[in-house]
């Protein structure tokens, strides 16, 4: 017969937390009679959790958290608490319930004073959790917005359990990105953790079809009720012998994922503004991770970027948009063709607003200008990084565009002939330079029948006459 209920009502919860605290401590110890004796008292005569829940419980629980806070003259002890709930772990009657009551104040503790020997014992304990309860209990941090602790835990813990990659980081990033995109949660830290979140995630997560699939609306309200519900039936069951919940499919948040992607930039989309560059990050580092899917085709994306680069637009945002464009080229979630011109409009002035490839050109190409020096080196290399996508011929047609469409003044001409400059200067340790800049170069050169005082024709003898070597170098590639 169990003693625990007459303690109980005989003692005051302090004592009975000492008494259960110093009692506890003998698994510490790894004597297999004393823990079968500790067990015996702990579950009652018939070993059931449920008198554990009824009688100890609560004053064990508490116990353990007091030990996490600094008390008198004692400091928190969180090596003890993640040893005793470790070693609680291997009666799952006792552990399943103890564990999640301390797991939330034992990470904060840790977050505070992260020294090697805390870190080792806790990394012991979490590696030793079931991962479902761990993810319950991240999922309640998402809840109260503690999402520097999230990032500390996906830097600090081993998230690569395979329950972890294909069930619970899959569902939880998607419930993450619906409530970004519903305004349901603020700040740019949730974008960082999302990015690390998409990293972790392998291939395998989005091809399999075991799991629950929400319907073909893929309504955004739908994913956060059900990962909400899931994560509650888990904490239900703690201590419980039942089976785990079944998930998201991988093959439904795939095609969820990419739906909220391809809706990234819409100008009537729920999409913060002031987060556009964040989930233009987020979406370059998704291309190389998510698998194209050609129901999903990510083209869309294309014109919401354009429409966000229309001037007047944030200078920041066009190195993001260009290597996001450029990433789901080359990982073919859009076709290379999103790149190409017809050649009806190749040569005609609104070309800019007709492809995004023209849209990017003019950009840089206004970033070359002598008062924007910050960009040169970085404009004239975001224009050689279009080789790789499309033919030389078509990056030499946009940039004589360029020197066209600015010529309606001498000063128009001044500009684009220092423009040009600046070009020529970083492109000169290039390969296929001559492809690439001979139809400009020829436009400026006409400059040069200028009168002697036009400042256009200046720029032109100021540039030749600093030409030196490269001036060698593009004429051996002719």
């Amino acid at each position: 017969m169990s003693f625990l209920p007459i303690i109980l009502t005989a003692s005051s919860p302090e004592v009975l937390e000492r008494l259960i605290l110093s009692a506890i401590t003998v698994v510490l110890r790894r004597d297999v009679s004393l823990n079968r004796r500790l067990y015996v008292w702990l579950l009652g005569p018939d070993s059931k959790s449920s008198f554990f829940v009824k009688y100890a419980l609560r004053p064990l629980t508490s116990a353990l958290n007091k030990l996490l806070v600094a008390q008198d003259d004692l400091a928190p002890d969180p090596i003890r608490v993640s040893k005793i709930s470790l070693a609680l772990l291997d009666k799952w009657e006792i552990g399943g319930h103890v564990v999640p009551g301390v797991f939330t104040s034992l990470m904060e503790a840790v977050f505070e004073d992260p020294e090697p020997a805390v870190l080792s014992s806790t990394r012991a304990l979490f590696d030793n959790m079931d991962p479902a309860v761990i993810w319950a209990e991240l999922f309640s941090w998402i809840e109260v917005g503690r999402v520097a602790k999230l990032i500390w835990v996906v830097n600090t813990f081993n998230l690569r359990e395979e329950e972890m990659l294909v069930k619970h980081i899959p569902q939880v990033l998607l419930h993450i990105l619906c409530l970004l995109q519903h305004d349901r949660l603020q700040g740019t830290a949730w974008f960082v953790l999302a990015r690390k979140l998409v990293q972790l995630i392998p291939v395998r997560a989005f091809t399999t079809s075991r799991g629950i699939d929400l319907g073909s609306d893929l309504a955004d309200v739908e994913v956060n009720a059900f990962v909400g519900e899931y994560y509650r039936k888990i904490n239900a069951n703690l201590g419980i012998d039942a089976p785990l919940p079944e998930s998201i499919s991988g093959i439904y948040f795939h095609k969820h994922l990419l739906k909220l992607f391809r809706s990234v930039g819409e100008s009537h989309g729920r999409i913060q503004e002031n987060n556009t560059m964040e989930w233009i990050a987020l979406l370059k580092d998704a291309a190389a991770i998510v698998p194209p899917l050609s129901e999903f085709d990510l083209s869309p994306l294309v014109g919401n970027l354009q429409e966000l680069l229309k001037e007047p637009c944030d200078p920041q945002l066009l190195g993001p948009c260009i290597q996001t464009t450029i990433a789901l080229v080359q990982h073919q979630h859009i076709s290379k063709n999103t790149f190409q011109l017809s050649p009806a409009l190749v040569d005609q002035a609104e070309t800019q607003d007709t492809s995004i490839l023209a849209t990017f050109v003019h950009l840089l190409w206004r970033n070359l200008a002598p008062d924007r020096i910050t960009r040169h080196v970085e404009s004239v290399t975001y224009i050689w990084s279009f080789a790789s996508l499309v033919s030389s011929g078509l990056i030499e047609t946009l940039l004589a565009n360029e020197v066209e469409r600015t010529s309606a003044s001498e000063e128009d001409n001044a500009q684009s002939c220092s423009r040009f400059a600046v070009l020529w200067k970083h492109s000169v340790d290039k390969s296929g330079t001559a492809a690439v800049l001979t139809k400009a170069m020829m436009l400026i050169l006409r400059y040069l029948k200028a009168e002697e005082t036009s400042p256009a024709r200046i720029n032109v003898e100021r540039w030749l006459a600093g030409l030196g070597n490269g001036a060698h170098r593009y004429k051996h590639e002719r």
